[in-house]
């Protein structure tokens, strides 16, 4: 259930009164790319991934499905896993989307906006869709950074054949997410989605360049961007 207007100014207001002055400076961060694209490990599985060289600023977002859990995926670390449409519409959201003739839903949960940046007073980082960061960017506004990693198509298709014993995903599922992937790259190509950040992704860029990019970005003063 994704919360009303209000319910957002609401939570956007306890954010701002309760962000320890050391956060206050930085942007929350939204990761957004096609399946396949290097999001998670970014964010949290590389050696020098957002989490691990920034975790007394930001803390990570567990988004919410109702989909499976894969091959070594942890609920409350991976996602929050619910095993019901019904159950996963009976929490709150700030941002949700469904796919697959509204088979599998995702979203960003209330209880986890509000357990990082207001219990906590850190700054958020989310992994999401390119829906999801175009909607967390209408609601943080320029307190968030909207980062779309542009990953060339052949890159993604190996990627995603590397990790088919992980996901167990078949040769039409995987051309699936290819499809998607070359329609999200053509609507940031149109323009009618605009992050704040388009990052090119490829094997000439290193994880650790890409993450120094994106923290210079959301305040970090860690050298200049990647040319």
């Amino acid at each position: 259930m994704k919360i009303e207007q209000n319910q957002i100014g609401n939570l956007l207001r306890r954010i701002h009164n309760n962000t320890k002055n050391s956060a206050v400076m930085y942007r929350h961060i939204a990761i957004t790319g096609p399946s396949g694209s290097g999001k998670s490990s970014l964010i949290w599985k590389h050696e020098n991934s957002i989490m691990r060289v920034t975790k007394e600023v930001f803390d990570f977002s567990v988004s919410g499905t109702n989909r499976l859990p894969r091959k070594n995926e942890i609920h409350g670390k991976d996602y929050f896993f619910f095993p019901s449409e019904e159950s996963f519409l009976s929490e709150r959201f700030i941002e949700d989307n469904h796919y697959e003739g509204n088979k599998r839903l995702y979203g960003t949960l209330v209880s986890e906006v509000e357990r990082i940046a207001v219990h906590q007073g850190r700054r958020i980082c989310f992994d999401v869709d390119i829906n999801g960061g175009f909607s967390l960017k209408r609601i943080f506004k320029r307190d968030l950074i909207f980062v779309f990693l542009d990953v060339p198509i052949p890159t993604l298709r190996l990627r995603l054949t590397k990790r088919r014993e992980e996901t167990g995903e078949t040769d039409e599922q995987i051309e699936k997410r290819i499809i998607a992937a070359e329609a999200e790259k053509l609507r940031v190509a149109r323009g009618e989605i605009s992050p704040d950040l388009i990052l090119p992704y490829d094997n000439d860029v290193t994880p650790g360049e890409a993450v120094n990019q994106i923290l210079f970005c959301a305040g970090f003063g860690l050298g200049p961007p990647i040319k």
